[in-house]
């Protein structure tokens, strides 16, 4: 379940960080300052639509499942079992099992999405400044 959870962080933080970088090439170019409220509020619109995209396409019907980037497979002491029932002419059994896993990450993720989007909420200006001034994975 942890590793699960950590897929989907990740994936919401890439996510964001390309929200982040559209909100940056927006930035006006005049040698303008912006405020603390303004940086804080940017950080925060770019996390929250990037929480929101990702959000959309991992609950949906198979988002996990369909998704070689994210799919979850049986863990090193299930694949034994999985190996087995192919072997035996049981594939589709062994599919549903890793489609069950999936959709079991699909409902985690729409229930930790609130989680999620008052982490978001909470940004503060330093937290905002440290990400956006800091390292370059500052932001994952």
């Amino acid at each position: 379940m942890i590793k699960r959870i950590l897929v989907l962080v990740v994936a919401i933080q890439f996510a964001g960080c390309a929200e982040l970088q559209k909100v940056v090439s927006q930035l006006p170019t005049g040698g303008g300052v912006l405020t603390q409220d303004q940086i804080g509020n940017g950080l925060r619109q770019a996390l929250d639509n990037g929480i929101k995209n990702q959000v959309t396409k991992l609950t949906s019907k198979d988002g996990f499942y369909r998704n070689e980037l994210v799919k979850i497979m049986l863990p090193q002491e299930l694949q034994a079992v999985d190996k087995g029932l192919r072997k035996i002419g049981l594939s589709n059994l062994a599919d549903e099992g890793i489609k069950v896993l999936n959709r079991a990450a699909e409902d985690a993720v729409k229930t930790a999405t609130p989680i999620f989007v008052n982490a978001v909420k909470e940004i503060t200006f330093n937290d905002a400044k440290n990400i956006l001034l800091g390292e370059q994975n500052a932001a994952t």
